[in-house]
């Protein structure tokens, strides 16, 4: 290095032949001035040094960059703010890197600006940057320009992280909008005064109980809404606590509001001092208190006013302590108990009773004093003081103190002494008419088991006489007979009703049962009479309908037939029916809502009202001429009123009625039989056409089929439906099945059914003809035209089902008999049935009417003769007698479940009984058996809780179900029985 400056010097000088001495004496003198450099080149790298390690050591970030934004500088403190290494910045990143979008050309111009113009000159600012990893850094920004000889080379940027201040601040920030929003929030006036008095600060609250905006409020003193009096009070109340310097509450004083009211206010006052701990006014609380005040006023004038009450009621009222001393006590009190005040005051309360009752009110109170509960009733007997004895009927509760602790019992007495003289009489004279009553009750029951007996054979033996060949006139005298003694059954069981109604004891049963199959049997009982009156009768339950349903189906039978059948009496032509639809379904009940339809003489409107009630009709007149006693609508009102719901009538004369009525029953999510039996069998897509004149009967049968999965089409009459059929066959999709109306106008259903399977179109296809009309010889024709089955209007949906299934499942030409109803019934599982039954008139009707339908049936004379039986052979179901020599129904079914319970099983009983009486039902369920038919015995009816039991049984062993038809032979029905 001396060397380069030496050469530099001497090429400075320029001497061309210099001497010596001036050589030499020049030679020291570059040596001193080099000497004098080296020092100052030494000072200024210490210098340099120190400047760096400041710069790079400095807490604050430091950049310093050239006219083009390039990083030259970048300082430890700047690697800590944006995240990034010298390395990675320096010489490599421009500046607007670190700054948000556009920020950077924001910084250079206002160091551009004539503001900041000249050197030395810095710009402030407060802005964001960005993080190496994303985040925005608030920062504080010091920058300056760089020149050179007044040229700009660059810029240097201080940068101080505001992150904590920005954190500190921010919490301030949200610290004094919180304490804002709650003192804004508060109801209750918040007031800041000077040593003067003058408001400097309230809040919302403050201005609404004062009546006064802000800007009118500031300023002002809260003596200015006080008069002078009470402005007095509070000046002494503020100089007690600036001069004791203890904060004071609850002050009470009134205000004038702004409008002039008047209003109670409760404050309180502390002092508020400056930074310095020196008083400069005064803060606190002020609570509107007038509606306590008005309370207070009130509950003091209520105390005066049921002190007053007390005192001039009838009926004694004390107080005593936890003693039983009397504390307070009213003139009634004092009268009953026959003592003067001064005597009764202090006197305890176990001296007006004997031994025995004060250990009952001791029982009273120790209950009343443990739980805190009143003992609304209790009655105990006290003494008055001339010894007399008083019945007392009363209340006790605990009286307690303001901590809630019980220090007394306070109650009412009242003197029941004649009442309960006038009770002992009325108890005597209940048990003597409920004496008579049993034996009332008892004769009924007797009464009506000993007339449903013989009822049981007249009705059964009339039905099978019927089915026989008879005469003409000898049928007419059995049809006589049969609906003679239906008449007398029904007016039996309608007294029994109202009677069971009037008396309070009749109730519903609560069992799992079907709703479709509920209502389907019940328009099957009236089907004869519409058949026989000539009208239509349809059944329509809506699709969304839930069908498996919790509750007494017995009784909602009951209600649909009354209702149906007053249909089918009081219409001459046309049609009848019932629909049954949703009203509300929640998660575990339905709301039903049922309609009953007819096209009948209607009911005048002023008579609407009377029809429901007992003994009455709309017209006395029509008695005569239609004939029933008037009861069975106010049964059905009755009926529907405790299934929860409603029943009420629309009409109109001389075009018909419609009786409506609402129940709800509880779901029952059992699977249904109509759902197992579809899987036995997939229907889905089969393509089936529905001829009917009738559009109730169309709309049924097609939303029955669409359930099911089939495709079905409808037309009206056997014209349209022989088009139908050749234009499905020409498209390639012919109809597979058919259900026919066999009465329509034209064309009946045989005339249709012989040309489709004369024709080319439909020779395939299966038809099952509907009737509401079964005529003898009709079955001969049906297998004579190749019609697969043949079904009774209205058709249940089960048999409709089942009919389909054995047509689709078997092709017509394999066929050897017509389906119909019977055949039906008969291909269904068959059982093996133990008839536990004295009376050989009900055995042999009871065997004819289950073999009839493909059951075996054994007979025992009574139960003990029942129970040899069954040790020896099994069976499917037991129907028992309840009545009956050696051992009755009740001790052979205990003797059943005992042995079921030992080798374990459980064999269906179903009672089957005359005793029809309340509580007959819940006797046979108690004793262990598993349903109850009364007697006279209903071949539906039994019917169809035999094929119940049999689906439970199934349930109950654990089996699969078997499968719906059996491999049986369907025996071969020469005529239709409708």
């Amino acid at each position: 290095m001396r060397d380069i400056f030496l050469s530099m010097e001497m090429e400075d000088l320029k001497v061309d032949r210099p001497s010596y001495e001036g050589l030499e004496k020049r030679v020291k003198e570059l040596e001193k001035e080099l000497t004098k450099r080296r020092q100052a080149e030494q000072e200024v790298g210490k210098r340099y040094d120190l400047e760096a390690k400041l710069i790079q050591n400095s807490i604050d970030g430091i950049v310093g960059v050239d006219t083009k934004g390039n990083v030259l500088l970048f300082n430890k403190g700047a690697e800590k703010i944006f995240g990034y290494s010298q390395e990675e910045v320096v010489g490599k990143i421009n500046v607007e890197e670190l700054y948000l979008p556009g920020l950077a050309r924001d910084v250079n111009r206002k160091l551009k600006s004539p503001k900041y113009d000249g050197p030395g000159q810095l710009i402030n600012y407060d802005t964001e940057v960005l993080h190496k990893d994303g985040r925005h850094i608030p920062v504080r920004i010091s920058g300056s320009l760089l020149y050179d000889n007044s040229k700009v080379i660059g810029s240097v940027g201080y940068f101080h992280d505001m992150t904590l201040q920005k954190q500190t601040f921010d919490k301030l920030r949200c610290s004094e909008e919180k304490y804002r929003t709650i003192l804004e929030d508060m109801q209750e006036g918040y007031y800041e005064v000077d040593i003067a008095g003058n408001f400097t600060f309230f809040n919302e609250s403050m201005c609404n109980i004062l009546g006064c905006s802000r800007d009118e409020l500031i300023g002002m003193s809260l003596g200015g809404f006080t008069n002078q009096g009470t402005a007095k009070k509070g000046y002494q109340a503020f100089n007690r606590v600036y001069t004791t310097g203890v904060s004071a509450s609850g002050f009470d004083w009134k205000i004038t509001r702004k409008d002039g009211t008047k209003r109670h206010i409760e404050a309180s006052i502390s002092l508020k001092k400056g930074t310095e701990g020196k008083v400069i006014g005064f803060q606190g609380i002020i609570r509107d208190v007038t509606n306590r005040k008005h309370m207070e006023e009130a509950l003091q004038e209520s105390e005066e006013k049921y002190r007053t009450i007390l005192e001039n009621i009838e009926d004694g009222y004390y107080q005593v302590d936890i003693a039983g001393n009397f504390t307070f006590f009213n003139d009634s009190m004092c009268n009953m108990l026959g003592y003067f005040r001064d005597e009764l005051i202090g006197m305890n309360n176990q001296q007006t009773m004997d031994e025995e009752n004060v250990k009952r009110l001791y029982q009273i109170s120790k209950e009343v004093y443990a739980t805190g509960n009143s003992s609304k009733i209790a009655d105990w007997e006290v003494i008055r003081k001339d010894g007399a004895r008083l019945w007392i009927e009363g209340s006790i509760s605990l009286v307690r103190d303001t901590e809630g602790q019980g220090i007394g019992f306070r109650g009412i007495m009242r003197d029941v002494t004649d009442r309960r003289r006038a009770e002992k009489e009325l108890k005597k004279a209940k048990e003597e008419a409920e004496i008579a009553n049993r034996a009332k009750s008892e004769f009924l029951a007797n009464m009506s088991h000993e007339i449903r007996t013989p009822m049981n054979g007249i009705i059964g033996m009339t039905g099978l006489a019927l089915g026989t060949e008879l005469t003409k006139e000898q049928r007419e005298y059995l049809k006589m007979v049969k609906s003679s003694a239906n008449s007398l059954l029904a007016l039996l069981n309608d007294i029994l009703d109202l009677s069971k109604i009037e008396s309070g004891k009749l109730e519903l049963e609560e069992m799992d049962f079907d709703l479709r199959n509920t209502v389907e049997h019940a328009a099957e009982i009236v089907a004869v009479k519409a058949e026989e009156a000539g009208l239509e009768l349809t059944c329509h339950i809506k699709p969304d309908v839930p069908t498996a349903m919790v509750g007494d189906p017995t009784r909602l039978r009951q209600v649909i037939v009354n209702l149906l059948g007053n249909s089918t009496k009081f219409t001459d032509k046309g049609e009848v029916g019932v629909k049954v639809k949703t009203e509300k379904e929640e998660d575990a009940s339905v709301l039903l809502h049922f309609l009953v339809t007819d096209t009948g003489i209607g009911i005048p409107p002023e008579k609407v009202e009377t029809i429901f009630k007992s003994f009455r009709q709309a017209d006395g007149s029509t008695t005569r001429k239609y004939g029933g006693t008037g009861l069975g609508l106010t049964i059905s009102k009755q009926l529907v009123e405790m299934m929860g719901g409603n029943i009420w009538v629309e009409s109109e004369q001389g075009k018909g009625s419609t009786f409506h009525f609402t129940a709800r029953f509880p779901l029952n999510i059992r699977e249904t039989r109509e759902t197992l039996r579809l899987k036995e069998l997939d229907l889905s897509g089969v393509q089936v056409l529905i001829v009917d004149d009738n559009a109730t009967n169309r709309l049924v049968f097609h939303e029955m089929t669409s359930l099911w999965g089939l495709v079905p089409t409808e037309v009206a009459d056997g014209k349209r439906a022989l088009a139908e059929i050749k234009r499905a066959f020409e498209s390639g999709r012919p109809y597979q099945l058919m259900l026919l109306d066999l009465q329509m106008p034209e064309m009946d259903g045989f005339e249709v059914a012989k040309r489709v399977k004369e024709g080319p179109f439909g020779s395939d296809v299966e038809i099952i003809l509907l009737t509401s009309l079964g005529q003898k010889g009709d079955a001969e024709r049906c297998r004579e035209l190749g019609i697969s089955g043949y079904l009774l209007k209205p058709v249940k949906q089960s048999d409709l089902l089942d009919g389909i299934m054995l047509a689709m499942g078997c092709p017509t030409k394999e066929k050897r008999t017509v389906i119909t109803r019977f055949s039906i019934q008969d291909a269904r599982r068959r059982l093996k049935i133990l008839l536990a039954e004295d009376n050989l008139v009900n055995q042999k009707l009871a065997v004819i009417m289950l073999e009839k339908r493909g059951h075996q049936v054994v007979v025992a004379s009574n139960g003990k003769e029942a129970i040899e039986i069954l040790d020896r052979e099994r069976f499917d179901l037991i129907l028992m007698d309840i009545q009956m020599p050696e051992m009755d129904g009740f001790e052979a079914t205990q003797r059943i479940r005992e042995k079921d319970e030992k080798e374990g099983g459980h064999v269906p009983i179903v009672a089957m009984t005359a005793h029809a009486m309340k509580g007959d039902r819940e006797k046979c369920l108690a004793a262990g058996m598993d349903d109850y038919v009364p007697k006279p015995i209903k071949a539906e009816e039994l019917f169809s809780v035999i094929e119940r039991m049999a689906y439970k049984s199934q349930d109950k062993t654990g089996e699969k179900t078997p499968p719906l038809f059996n491999n049986s032979k369907v025996p071969d029905r020469e005529a239709i029985n409708p």
